[in-house]
């Protein structure tokens, strides 16, 4: 790991890309901290009580629970203030590290996150208005997201270092490691359920709903298939299957709606686009190797499917049925 300040400040810059955390975030919490700084001893009281009053969790505040409950209460204060140290970023990431040593999952790390952001949430919205509440709400909740990425990525890096030293070549590690995971991921997306069309997904519409079972139907051939042993030419070949289905079901449905007058037609052909251009980059990337793609365009159609007819799709059938389409 290279020099921890420029190491941590790199990770922070690069995860507020992503997290949208600016400078403006630090001005807004030092507006409000005048109100939220006594706030920082009461989230970390809580949360260790929490940790502590649970058999599943009180091991991870390891042999000092005083000491844990006053490191954790004094970084929340140095975040409520808006006034970070110069070091703020590089402590993160010597958490990160702490977390690592003590072999602490990310995943409760990112759990507890969560927790403190609630509490957090819970005092902006009874001390503030409403506007300013999310407004400072907002600002931590970036900070928090920020320094969390910090705290994690430094845990993995170290774990990278740890497989250098002992000699472990990093590429052919990862590779490995790479071919397994995707290989358990077969294994274990064959086992979950098949997403079958119900009555809750119903618009209310025969047509509509008729054509939603079809592409329920192929989503879970397209699932048997890319879980099976079997040639990729096949998985191409359902992959092109279900595109071609769904192109035929939106033009269709797009149709139905201009026919009867739908205001939110163009709302509704606009997340449909969206849709068709992300499927075909995944189709075109099978190409050139359908099985490292098959679970990222499962999971990517079993969730855009399900939420689209349980949102936009519903929305239009009030306004067919009115017009007098069953």
């Amino acid at each position: 790991m290279n020099d921890l300040l420029d190491f941590a400040h790199e990770l922070a810059r690069t995860a507020g890309k992503i997290t949208g955390h600016q400078q403006n975030d630090w001005l807004i919490l030092a507006q409000t901290s005048g109100t939220t700084m006594r706030w920082g001893a009461q989230m970390a009281q809580a949360f260790t009580a929490s940790l502590a009053g649970n058999s599943a969790t009180q091991d991870l505040l390891g042999s000092n629970r005083e000491l844990r409950e006053t490191n954790l209460a004094t970084w929340l204060e140095g975040v409520l203030s808006g006034a970070p140290s110069r070091a703020f970023w590089a402590e993160c990431s010597l958490v990160g590290l702490a977390h690592a040593s003590a072999s602490v999952p990310s995943g409760l790390v990112v759990a507890g996150a969560r927790q403190l952001e609630g509490m957090f949430l819970e005092r902006c919205i009874a001390a503030f208005e409403p506007v300013e509440a999310m407004r400072v709400h907002a600002a931590f909740a970036r900070v928090l997201a920020t320094a969390l990425a910090v705290m994690t990525t430094s845990a993995e890096e170290a774990t990278r270092d740890c497989l250098a030293e002992m000699g472990v070549d990093k590429s052919r590690f990862h590779g490995r490691m790479k071919f397994s995971i995707q290989h358990r991921v077969r294994e274990e997306r064959a086992r979950l359920p098949a997403m079958d069309w119900g009555p809750a997904l119903s618009v209310g519409i025969e047509s509509i709903d008729v054509q939603h079972r079809q592409l329920f139907a192929m989503l879970n051939e397209y699932h048997r298939a890319s879980t099976s042993e079997g040639d990729e030419a096949l998985l191409r070949q359902t992959v092109g299957d279900l595109i071609d289905y769904t192109k035929i079901h939106f033009a269709f449905e797009e149709t139905l709606l201009e026919r009867n007058a739908y205001d939110g037609l163009e709302a509704h052909k606009d997340g449909h686009m969206r849709l068709a251009k992300q499927v075909h980059h995944f189709a075109d990337a099978a190409n050139f190797g359908a099985g490292l793609y098959a679970a990222e365009l499962y999971f990517f159609l079993r969730t855009w499917l399900n939420g689209h007819i349980r949102g936009s799709d519903r929305r239009y059938g009030p306004h067919l049925l009115e017009r007098g389409v069953r």
